[in-house]
């Protein structure tokens, strides 16, 4: 765990390092936090996970795994980070607006994950640019 750097509908969000033998990876971890394991809660939390194993795909955040903190007793979603943060942040804190074909990249690169999810009978159900 290295900082947080966000609260999410679990409870917070942090970057950290993955080591895998030589190569350090960047990632989020979700933490559900030990007081939230109420049954609502936590189906919703495994349901994200199980729909996070079952798609792979570029325009589509990566699940690297799942895992318990025993210190903590928190369960723990290792994602694919994402840099420059979400969408909108990254649009409000940028001193120049993108020009154009950036911009008509980003939406083309949305449709082609939205269109991913909807082949898979999926429907992201919170489409933002937070997200």
């Amino acid at each position: 765990f290295e900082y947080r750097i966000g609260k999410g509908e679990f409870g917070e969000v942090w970057r950290g390092s993955w080591q895998n033998g030589e190569r350090v990876i960047p990632v989020a971890i979700k933490k559900l936090h030990p007081l939230r394991h109420d049954p609502t809660i936590l189906q919703s939390f495994i349901d994200e996970i199980e729909v996070l194993k079952a798609l792979r795909n570029n325009y589509i955040v990566a699940l690297y795994g799942i895992a318990e903190d025993l210190r903590t007793n928190e369960t723990l979603i290792i994602t694919e980070l994402m840099e420059t943060g979400d969408l909108k942040n990254w649009l409000k804190n940028s001193t120049d607006l993108p020009c154009e074909n950036t911009i008509i990249s980003y939406a083309y690169d949305i449709c082609r994950g939205m269109l991913f999810l909807e082949q898979k009978y999926h429907v992201h159900r919170d489409l933002a640019c937070r997200n």
